[in-house]
Parts: structure tokens; sequence; C-alpha cells
């Protein structure tokens, strides 16, 4: 969503969260005002420390491909607990990477529903059930490193 107006219309229509390529004041008043979650777009500490200000659950580093996976460590600097999803350039095959320096969720575009350009609906179902079970196997990887063994 790139402006309030947008954003209230989903919200109107039942989105559950408001995701944007940018930050923008009037949008995180208007998704705080019906505690819709907010993920703005960042690239900056100026934009983050705005977003968080205006109550930003998560902020989105996008493009997350041109800011490298370094940047969710300089991010926690002097931001420890943002939460942090990189979007743009997340794949199949870093999405771990991205978990394993500190992302909290990750945002995938292209790579999950590229194939609906084309029409094919099925390729798009195929992605997301790959997508679904990376991440599921990330979890598991990531709480089974973090159990205690008698």
């Amino acid at each position: 969503m790139l402006d309030e107006a947008t954003a209230r219309m989903a919200i109107v229509s039942g989105a559950r969260f408001v995701v944007s390529p940018s930050f923008n004041e009037n949008t995180a008043k208007e998704c705080n005002l019906y505690a819709v979650p907010y993920m703005p777009g960042c690239f900056s500490p100026t934009e983050i420390q705005s977003a968080l200000t205006y109550g930003a659950d998560v902020v989105k580093i996008f493009p997350g491909s041109i800011a490298g996976k370094g940047i969710i460590s300089e991010i926690h600097g002097p931001f420890p607990y943002v939460n942090v999803m990189p979007s743009g350039g997340v794949s199949l095959g870093n999405m771990h990477e991205w978990f394993a320096s500190g992302a909290y969720v990750v945002g995938v575009g292209g790579g999950l529903v590229g194939p609906a350009k084309n029409d094919d609906y099925k390729a798009v179902l195929h992605n997301a059930q790959a997508f679904h079970n990376e991440f599921q196997s990330i979890i598991y990887a990531n709480s089974a490193a973090t159990r205690k063994v008698p």
C-alpha cells in the first residue's frame, strides 16, 4: 500500500496486515487506528526510526538483495528489538541464511508468484508448498538446535 486510502480500503475489505514498499506516516496512523499490523519498507536508520515511532510492528528491509544479509545485525545495533523482514532477493536457496542472520520473517515476491504471469497457478501452488516446507525445515532446525539434551 502506498497511501492511507488504499490501506483503509484493504482493511475494510478484511486485510489482516498491510505491507508497503516505503514508510508513510498517514498509512501508519490508519493501520494503528484499526489495530492492523503495518510493515513499511525501509532502507535507512532514519526510516526505521520513523516507522517504529509510528508503531510499525515489523520493518521490511527493501530491497533485501541490495541491502544484503548483514544489514540485519547492523540494524539490531541501534534497534535491538525491531522485527526485520527482508523482501526482495529472498529465495528458496537463501531463505535459511536470512533467518540465520536474524530475520523475524521474510517476504517473497517473484520467486513465489512469478509463474502467475503466465497463468501457471499450479506452479504458484508448488512454489508456495516448497517455501512452506523450507520454512518448516528452518523452524525445526532452529528449535532442535536450542533444545537441551538431558
